[in-house]
C-alpha cells in the first residue's frame, strides 16, 4: 500500500474542487470530484471506491478529516469517470481532498 499524498490522480490545486464521498445502493461507498453530468445522473472525476475505513466517526469520519480516521481507496483509471443513476445514490456528502489526507493509502 502507499500513500497517496501526492497521487497523480489528485489535483495540484484541490482547495478549488468539489470533493464528495458517494454511497449507493448496494453499500459501496466512492470518492471523487463531483463534475457536470446529464440530468438524473451524478458523475465523479478521479474517483476511488473504499476498501475500508476506520477511526472515531466512521466514513463521516473520514469525510471530514478527523485525526485518527483512515481510509483505503481502489484507484479508477485517471481517465475514467465513474457515473451513478440518481437513484442508485443513497447518500453524498462533502469532502476533504482525500488524495491529500495522511490517513489514505491505495490499494
Amino acid at each position: 500500500m502507499a500513500n497517496v499524498k501526492n497521487n497523480a490522480n489528485s489535483s495540484a490545486n484541490s482547495a478549488n474542487q468539489h470533493w464528495v464521498v458517494l454511497c449507493i445502493k448496494e453499500g459501496f461507498y466512492f470518492f471523487g470530484r463531483e463534475i457536470a453530468t446529464p440530468e438524473g445522473y451524478i458523475t465523479l472525476a478521479d474517483a476511488a471506491m473504499f476498501d475500508g475505513y476506520e477511526g472515531s466517526g466512521g466514513v463521516f469520519g473520514v469525510a471530514k478529516g478527523s485525526k485518527d480516521a483512515k481510509v483505503k481507496l481502489n484507484l479508477l483509471a485517471p481517465d475514467q469517470k465513474a457515473v451513478f443513476p440518481i437513484d442508485s445514490v443513497i447518500g453524498i456528502f462533502d469532502s476533504i481532498a482525500l488524495y491529500e489526507f495522511n490517513g489514505t493509502k491505495t490499494a
